[in-house]
């Protein structure tokens, strides 16, 4: 059994990232980090972006599905664009549509140097958190399918 404190200081890794106070190493992923997860059935990608020496950008995209069509539920389309709509007056979150009628929320935040592994992780839950009344409402209307990531 472990005690809190070693929980606390046992290192984790993700891929390439791995915990720790030291930063970030963005030189070696070619000035982005990124990491892709799924939660609560939405399917996230996070991007860190060094901006400059000072700072970094985090992003975090959620594929949140297609817009409904009026005949298949005209309630339904109004209260999904209704959703997207109230994004508008939220930063750091906002929602694009793209050709094909995918739904993106996207978070964003600026983070300090230097970024360590829990600056990266803690903003990235930050936002997800910020995000979760927009998803969940979302999810209430219709269900996630079949989202497609963009690379």
């Amino acid at each position: 059994m472990h005690t809190e404190s070693e929980c606390a200081a046992t290192p984790y890794q993700i891929g390439d990232i791995a915990s720790g106070d030291d930063a970030l190493n963005t030189e070696a992923h070619g000035s982005t980090v990124t990491l892709t997860f799924d939660w609560n059935a939405f399917k996230f990608d996070a991007r860190l972006d060094r901006e400059s020496i000072n700072s970094s950008r985090l992003r975090v995209i959620c594929d949140i599905g297609s817009i409904p069509f009026t005949a298949e539920g005209a309630q339904r389309r109004i209260n999904i664009m209704s959703i997207l709509d109230a994004t508008k007056s939220g930063f750091p979150i906002r929602t694009v549509i793209s050709p094909q009628r995918r739904m993106q929320l996207i978070a964003e935040a600026r983070l300090d140097a230097p970024v360590t592994t829990q600056n990266f992780i803690t903003g990235i839950v930050t936002l997800v958190a910020k995000a979760r009344p927009y998803l969940d409402l979302i999810q209430m209307i219709q269900q996630p399918t079949g989202s497609v990531r963009t690379r």
